[in-house]
């Protein structure tokens, strides 16, 4: 289900709820960025047992997604602030080791 925007969030609850659901994009919309302020939501969506999409991810905020999330049912579809090749194999080892 992709969510969209801090009003969609009056509905979290009675989709979490829907049995058939798997998944959530969560998007927080245009002013509304940075993981960090939606940490509360992710957590949400993963104690539910549902898969979620993060779509706007910094890679300063990684290691808060870390110590946050479980990595089962997570895809990142983008993350910001990759400046160069090595940065991003070193990210990549970093996601491919989270447990």
């Amino acid at each position: 289900y992709h969510l969209d925007g801090p009003g969609a969030l009056r509905h979290l609850d009675a989709l979490l709820d829907i049995k058939e659901l798997d998944a959530v994009q969560w998007v927080p919309g245009a002013g509304n960025e940075g993981f960090s302020r939606w940490i509360d939501v992710y957590k949400k969506i993963q104690a539910a047992g549902k898969s979620m999409q993060i779509t706007s991810l910094q890679i300063s905020e990684i290691a808060l997604m870390f110590e946050n999330l479980r990595p089962e049912g997570v895809y990142i579809s983008g993350i910001s602030g990759v400046t160069d090749d090595e940065s991003a194999d070193a990210l990549i080892r970093r996601i491919a080791a989270w447990n």
